[in-house]
C-alpha cells in the first residue's frame, strides 16, 4: 500500500518541458585526418523553477548544410558521438553516414539523441 501511495504522489505533479538552446556557430570544419573533437558552442541550463527534477534530458543536433569539397564521396569513417560535460556521449552517429557525393552541399537536419544525459 505504501508504494501505491508513493506512486500516485508521484504522479500528482505537473510535467514540463523546457528547451536550452546554444547560440549559433557558423561553420564546422572537419579535417580529413583524425584530429581533436570539433568544439560546438556550450548549452547553459538555467532559471528552472524552485523545486524541479530533471526527469530526462535529451540532446539535439540542428545543421543547416553538409558540404563536401573533397573530388571524392565522404560520410563519416567509423563511430562518431557528440559529447557533453566530462565526454559522456549525447548523440551517437554510425560508420557511413551522411554519405555526401564529391564536390557538392546537402541540406542539413536535426538528430536527436536517445540517449538519457539527466544526471550529466
Amino acid at each position: 500500500m505504501n508504494w501505491i501511495q508513493r506512486l500516485l504522489g508521484r504522479f500528482d505533479r505537473q510535467l514540463f518541458t523546457m528547451d536550452f538552446w546554444s547560440l549559433p556557430q557558423e561553420e564546422v570544419a572537419i579535417p580529413a585526418a583524425p584530429a581533436a573533437d570539433q568544439p560546438l558552442p556550450s548549452v547553459t541550463v538555467e532559471d528552472l523553477p524552485d523545486g524541479a527534477t530533471i526527469v530526462r534530458a535529451i540532446a539535439m543536433f540542428k545543421f543547416r548544410m553538409v558540404e563536401n569539397s573533397n573530388p571524392a564521396p565522404n560520410k563519416l569513417a567509423g563511430a562518431q558521438e557528440i559529447q557533453i560535460a566530462a565526454s559522456v556521449d549525447a548523440i551517437n552517429f554510425v560508420a557511413d553516414q551522411f554519405t555526401i557525393a564529391a564536390e557538392t552541399r546537402e541540406g542539413g537536419d536535426v538528430i536527436i539523441g536517445a540517449i538519457d544525459i539527466a544526471a550529466t
